[in-house]
């Protein structure tokens, strides 16, 4: 491991920790090669001249049943990335920075150093309004450090995953790497390995400035107290962004979700080193725009009363375009690229979401650790060693080339790549990358042999099973183009609350100009919220748990234990760990439904 790469001794010991957990979990359908989000919108009013919330689901790879890891499961390709039209959208100087607009609530499947996809991460974000000022920029630590946008999160040293800044840089502040991936013509991030700063290397064009931006931050406090920032930019109709089709401005003004440092109009950098290898569906995202912006309690001005939304004249259609994107799959067998540790080996036994079994080897990866059955995230099918464990000489049993990565959160992992290049480009010559890092992403139908540490210095090659099921591309020309999902949401301003979603299309709606919403007010008006029926909207938790005369909003220890929050493993002092408690604030609510979890209130 490099010097630079502070992991946390936690992470080595996660998959050991995790590991008779995720045995009991109950396993899924196998994936069929599907990219079907579906999509619901719901508006809190219908009324003319109304602020309503609109309360937006995407639900993907989930059956009919709604709830994850059971027999109907669909497990879709995850997405690659999400762009949103609407008819209107707020201008940053309108609203101030720090006002609350929006919540999601996410429910996504991870999987934790090579052990299967198949825990579920329950996220609650608030989005904040946020500066859209890109020349007062704040950087992140360089991308291969293991929770690198801890400091832009609020948090400090000793990371613990509690916010000592609020509002987060974040939001005062523009993330650098931003600048990254809308400039049209950046090339890469430099030495420092910190995207959006000077010493990148790019052309003369200047970043695209958004028109407004929120963001949310939340940390994964039983993964190390790894921070998730994920933001929203909103950019003017018609605007070239990178990495994506022109888009006719009638669609109206797109918002570009941004997930830590990737999107849909390109990633500032490879992902970074974590614990967490693995984000797969079934998940579900439940996002709440507000109407009226809300009050941020960790600021002094009152930012609440701001209408966001104004529904125009009764009878008029408002439409709402989602641009949905999955990732590749380069040999087809249902399992994106990223997912897929043996891209161009087609597998019909290996299965990432079916869970570990005790004394049992996973289907498809029988390495054995100390005798027993145990696998090591690289299926058979393409495993140089398919019975004994990865280890490379540095010791690590997870990294079988030892460049640092877990072999599930590695793009070549039997290739030693610290760097995890990805270069391939799309069909407009955008660098964009399909998964499948450059050293193992060659041409032909040849596996080639493994390679451990630098210069395969580890370890005299092995060969890695052949011949592959598909040729690949080599590494500039993309492997498994993703599919797209194009569906309209269509409401009729005092007709029925629910917008009606158009099946999935490949191809965007016709240009033609629709009558929209009304342009967002002065700064000046205030307005009356509509509360929205559904989803329950959350606000900021300012009771007292432990009574003593600290808000649980800035109580470092909410339950008084003595254990600070961000290190608790047990908020609800009931003697099951957090990780494992299906209801961690005791609440009588399961923590998969539960949109307050201990750490909100949510009003009836």
């Amino acid at each position: 491991m490099r010097p630079d790469k502070l992991v946390p001794s936690a992470i080595a010991g996660a998959a050991v920790l995790l590991l008779a957990w995720v045995m009991t979990l109950a396993g899924g359908a196998r994936a069929a090669g599907t990219f079907d989000p579906q999509i619901s919108q719901r508006y809190s009013s219908t009324d003319s001249g109304s602020h309503p919330d609109i309360a937006t689901t995407y639900r993907l790879g989930l059956g009919p049943d709604g709830q994850p890891y059971t027999a109907d499961d669909t497990n879709d390709y995850n997405f690659a990335g999400i762009v949103t039209f609407s008819a209107t959208a707020r201008l940053d100087a309108d609203v101030a920075d720090g006002a609350i607009v929006g919540t999601q609530l996410s429910h996504e499947s991870i999987g934790v150093i090579n052990n299967p996809c198949v825990i579920t991460a329950n996220l609650q974000f608030t989005f904040m309004d946020a500066t859209t000022d890109i020349t007062n920029t704040v950087e992140p630590l360089r991308w291969d450090i293991f929770n690198n946008l801890a400091l832009i999160a609020g948090d400090s040293v000793p990371l613990d995953g509690v916010a000592d800044v609020r509002p987060p840089p974040a939001v005062t502040k523009y993330p650098s790497y931003l600048n990254a991936i809308f400039d049209p013509d950046w090339v890469d991030f430099g030495s420092d390995g910190i995207a959006g700063n000077a010493d990148d290397t790019n052309g003369p064009e200047p970043p695209l400035r958004p028109r407004a931006r929120s963001v949310g931050v939340v940390p994964m406090r039983e993964e190390a107290n790894e921070w998730l920032v994920r933001q929203e930019l909103v950019f003017e109709p018609g605007t070239k962004l990178p990495n994506l089709p022109p888009f006719d401005p009638s669609l109206g003004y797109p918002s570009v979700t941004v997930f830590q440092q990737r999107s849909a109009a390109g990633a500032a950098t490879p992902p970074s080193p974590t614990p967490t290898t693995d984000i797969c569906t079934p998940l579900e995202y439940d996002n709440v725009a507000f109407g009226v912006s809300r009050d941020n309690p960790d600021t002094a001005a009152d930012e609440g009363g701001i209408p966001l939304l104004t529904l125009p004249d009764a009878g008029t259609p408002v439409r709402t375009v989602s641009y949905n994107l999955s990732q590749g799959d380069a040999d087809g067998d249902g399992y994106e690229n990223s997912l897929d540790r043996c891209p161009f080996h087609a597998d019909t036994v290996w299965n990432p979401r079916i869970p570990r079994r005790p004394n049992q080897p996973p289907p498809g990866d029988s390495d054995l650790f100390f005798g027993q059955p145990l696998g090591d995230g690289i299926p058979d099918i393409c495993d140089p060693t398919p019975f004994e464990l990865s280890s490379a000489p540095s010791g690590q049993p997870t990294d079988h080339d030892g460049d640092g990565f877990a072999n599930t959160g590695d793009n070549c992992p039997l290739h030693y790549n610290p760097d995890q290049k990805d270069s391939d480009v799309n069909a407009n010559g955008e660098e964009f990358g399909d998964g499948i890092g450059d050293v193992c992403d060659t041409p032909g139908s040849d596996a080639g042999t493994d390679c451990v540490n630098p210069e395969c210095g580890g370890h005299a090659p092995r060969l890695i099973p052949g011949p592959r099921t598909v040729a690949g591309n080599g590494p500039t020309t993309i492997d498994g183009a993703g599919v797209k999902c194009i569906r309209t949401l269509s409401f009729v301003v005092a007709g029925i609350n629910d917008a009606t979603a158009s099946d999935c299309s490949d191809t965007l709606p016709a240009a033609s100009p629709t009558a929209t919403p009304s342009a967002t007010p002065s700064p000046a008006a205030t307005a009356t919220p509509t509360s929205t029926p559904a989803p329950p909207v959350c606000i900021p938790d300012d009771t007292d748990f432990d009574n003593d005369g600290i808000s649980n909003r800035r109580d470092k220890d909410d339950d008084n234990d003595g254990v600070r929050d961000g290190r608790d493993q047990d908020d609800d002092n009931d003697g099951i760990r957090d990780r494992i408690d299906p209801d961690d604030d005791n609440d009588g609510i399961p923590d998969r439904r539960d949109r307050d979890d201990g750490r909100l209130f949510c009003p009836t």
